[in-house]
């Protein structure tokens, strides 16, 4: 898939309702990024997945939204030295997003 594909999904999730927040008080506006390419740990296997949703962009810091291309599933991953490790799997980005 191309960041632009990934990005439509989330884009019709959200259906224009920019103000949804988390429990972490997540401004989709800042927080969402253009798809990237990361490895995460899924049980004990590095996996590329699409980062799509930075909790702390400024710093990278925090949890991570992710997009699995293979499963189409988005996720909630936490994030260390030197890959990322996920947390959880949902079906959609704002099940994620408000997983956190």
């Amino acid at each position: 898939m191309k960041p632009e594909e990934i990005s439509k999904i989330i884009e019709r999730e959200i259906n224009g309702d920019w103000s949804i927040s988390n429990a972490h008080n997540c401004d989709l506006k800042k927080c969402l990024t253009r798809p990237k390419k990361r490895k995460l740990h899924f049980a004990g296997k590095l996996k590329d997945c699409w980062i799509v949703l930075e909790e702390k962009p400024e710093t990278l810091e925090g949890y991570k939204v992710f997009f699995d291309e293979e499963t189409k599933k988005f996720g909630l991953a936490g994030y260390s030295e030197p890959y990322g490790y996920v947390c959880n799997s949902h079906d959609t980005f704002l099940v994620a997003f408000k997983s956190m």
